[in-house]
């Protein structure tokens, strides 16, 4: 019963396989496009279909300048033609991955999908290779703009918390001058007091 079952998935998969083939809507080859990578390290290129129905046949990875192979994939055997590079498949995708890149493997490279029922798919990306000092000093420059940009961010802030600050004594001390009092001596009107005072002790007196 399960064999039977597993028949059926597969005629249906290849049914509608089929069907896309004869309407003309055909699956995609995809990439990650263009790579670049400081020299001496590990860089992984990839390359695939968006649909999972498609069956692979055969897949061949190669540098395009002089279409040196590189990898080929077939469902039961896997053959690399270069100790530095890995090839893996799975679920309709491909990658490579080349270990301690060197100035000499920077170029084109293409992927080479063979599938049923629609034959033959090609895609190309450019992978860059930079030197050590290079690639190191383009990081740190980015770095510093960073860093530039993050300083003059945060003394704008402080200066804009301090004119704040300062702008909120100024209109509590001028509240304060408002509200004050003023004390004066006024010894005018003390002797005006006192002299009626005087008038009216001798008055009583007479």
């Amino acid at each position: 019963m399960v064999f039977r079952l597993i028949a059926v998935m597969k005629m249906l998969n290849a049914f509608a396989i089929y069907m896309l083939f004869v309407s003309g809507v055909q699956p995609k080859l995809i990439t990650k496009g263009n790579v670049t990578v400081a020299e001496d390290n590990s860089v992984t290129l990839q390359c695939g279909f968006s649909d999972e129905g498609v069956q692979l046949v055969l897949v061949e990875w190669n540098k395009s300048r002089n279409r040196t192979k590189l990898a080929v994939y077939r469902p039961n055997n896997t053959h690399h033609y270069n100790q530095r590079i890995t090839m893996e498949v799975k679920n309709q995708h491909s990658t490579i991955t080349i270990k301690e890149v060197l100035k000499s493997d920077k170029g084109w490279y293409s992927c080479i999908f063979h599938t049923f029922p629609n034959g033959k798919q090609e895609e190309k990306m450019y992978l860059d290779v930079k030197g050590v000092n290079m690639f190191g000093m383009k990081h740190r420059l980015r770095n510093l703009s960073t860093y530039i940009s993050a300083s003059v961010v945060g003394a704008t802030v402080v200066i804009l918390i301090i004119a704040l600050v300062l702008w909120k004594m100024k209109r509590k001390l001028s509240t304060s001058e408002l509200g004050r009092k003023p004390h004066k001596k006024m010894p005018f009107y003390e002797n005006v007091d006192n002299i009626l005072n005087t008038q009216m002790e001798i008055r009583h007196a007479q």
